[in-house]
């Protein structure tokens, strides 16, 4: 297990606090801990990696008493750490307990402050590094001295041969690696004090010295041949209408961007030539963030009564035609880590009447989901429409949903995405007493991290007031809040000490 030291940011042990207060609007930019906990997690795949790609090596020198310094694998037999001077080195021990016998040591006249030591047997997977690193890239330097630790940063371009870093890291871990949390990839060998060189002079080391530094192989993103053939085409989707208003008999309108939210609205060209900032689907619409390239919030009008049972194939997601594929994140955002695409229109919601074939179909866009860990805990959050379809006494059996990320300042990156920490949805009805009702319900998390097992901690459903909502997401939603039965002024919901109900059963719910 990848231990954190305890100081500063490398604190990163288990944290009484949890991540969503709900007498608190935002999470403390000050508790730098909790946001390492979530970018940790995020890159648990790679760190595990790393892990066997770690080892610690024996210096032995005859004034001195024998200590460790950290190395790690860049070739099928190599492995590069700090230079150690004249001394003799004893095993090469990695992290599962393996021991490797070191053959020979060499040195780089480019790069002296490094030692590549060659072993006789081939080593497991190695390391990749980086062609250069990024400036101010969020980085864990991983060391084995004397056993696996690491410690967060955010590292710094001093040269094109040298990095600064701000990771806390102590003596023992001279030699460690500094990777990217983004790539998984080491983008330098921490020197000391702060400093490290860079992967682009250890890979002009390693070349010159004759070594072939391993390269990253493309991420798989097992794709099939029908996949492959199916391209849909913009004119494919000229018949959506999307989202309607008057579903309801009611006049719904979709939330409205608030001043500062409504620059980062995407706008693209539609089938008719006029602008526009909404993705019509079959029964549902979308609005995309510029910035966050997922969606800002999906809308769907959801029939009861004429809701179709599919039966659900394999799923295959596609980029919308509509907008430029660099305007949507797509599926290398998902291969190969623990990142699920996570509907925001569910499958089923808006898979109703004589269309409800391509309804289902239109809901595996990538402009339909957004990244969340599998572990995410979604049952009360996925049974809330079903419950209120089957139980608040509906009119026609008739319900719209709009569902939508909170985009947190705090939200950590991976693979240059920021993944959201919370989620809102809006329930909107007519009751059997002619009367309209608006429910809002935030999901969200409190601790992402327990320990560093790297284990998502539990998912929590709140109920909350619109107007609430309306300060999380910079969303307006009009006269919906008129209609909340949890509806608080500004004054109240400024001094109430609680306006989050924690939904412990379907049966909390007031609508």
């Amino acid at each position: 297990m990848l231990k954190a030291k305890p100081a500063d940011r490398s604190s990163i042990g288990a944290s009484s606090r949890p991540l969503f207060r709900p007498d608190i609007r935002e999470i403390s930019k000050a508790d730098t801990t909790l946001y390492w906990y979530r970018r940790l997690a995020l890159a648990e795949p790679d760190l595990k990696r790393a892990k066997g790609a770690i080892a610690r090596v024996q210096i032995l020198g005859e004034a001195l008493p024998d200590r460790l310094i950290t190395a790690w694998i860049v070739g099928d037999r190599t492995l590069v750490t700090r230079s150690f001077g004249p001394k003799s080195i004893g095993g090469v021990h990695l992290g599962d307990g393996s021991v490797f016998k070191a053959s020979r040591v060499f040195t780089s006249s480019i790069a002296p402050e490094l030692a590549f030591i060659e072993v006789d047997t081939p080593l497991p997977s190695p390391l990749i590094l980086a062609l250069q690193p990024k400036q101010s890239e969020q980085i864990v330097a991983i060391g084995n001295c004397p056993d696996l630790r690491l410690a967060p940063g955010i590292v710094r371009i001093a040269s094109a041969e040298r990095l600064e870093h701000d990771c806390a890291w102590p003596a023992s871990g001279l030699g460690a690696v500094l990777m990217s949390l983004n790539s998984g990839q080491a983008v330098g060998l921490h020197l000391d004090q702060g400093r490290a060189i860079s992967s682009g002079r250890i890979r002009e080391a390693m070349e010159e010295l004759g070594f072939h530094p391993a390269e990253a192989s493309p991420i798989a993103l097992h794709l099939e041949e029908d996949d492959l053939e199916r391209r849909p085409d913009p004119s494919d989707y000229d018949d959506r209408i999307g989202y309607s208003t008057d579903f309801l008999g009611f006049p719904v309108p979709l939330p409205q961007p608030k001043e500062r939210l409504a620059p980062d609205v995407l706008e693209y060209i539609d089938h008719s030539g006029k602008k526009t900032n909404l993705l019509p689907y079959t029964h549902f619409s979308v609005a995309m963030s510029k910035t966050r390239r997922i969606a800002i919030f999906t809308a769907v009008n959801i029939d009861g009564n004429r809701l179709v049972d599919l039966v659900r194939t394999r799923d295959r997601w596609y980029l919308d035609p509509r907008i430029p594929p660099d305007a949507q994140f797509g599926e290398v955002l998902y291969a190969n880590n623990d990142l699920d695409r996570g509907h925001l229109v569910r499958r089923l919601d808006p898979v109703w009447g004589a269309d409800a074939t391509i309804a289902n179909s239109d809901t595996f866009h990538f402009t339909n989901c957004s990244p969340q860990h599998k572990y995410l805990n979604q049952e009360i959050w996925n049974d809330l429409e079903e419950y209120i379809l089957k139980n608040a006494g509906l009119h026609d059996l008739k319900v719209n949903v709009f569902t939508g990320p909170v985009f947190g300042e705090d939200d950590p990156i991976y693979r240059d995405a920021r993944i959201p920490l919370q989620f809102w949805k809006v329930v909107v009805i007519v009751k059997d007493d002619g009367l309209l009702s608006a429910t809002a319900y935030i999901l969200s998390q409190a601790d992402m991290v327990e320990g560093l097992e790297f284990a998502y901690g539990e998912f929590q459903t709140y109920q909350v007031p619109i107007l609430e909502l309306e300060r999380l997401t910079s969303l307006d939603f009009g006269a919906l809040r008129d209609h909340d039965p949890k509806r608080l002024s500004d004054e109240e919901l400024e001094s109430a000490a609680r306006v989050y109900t924690r939904l412990e059963k379907l049966e909390d719910l007031v609508i």
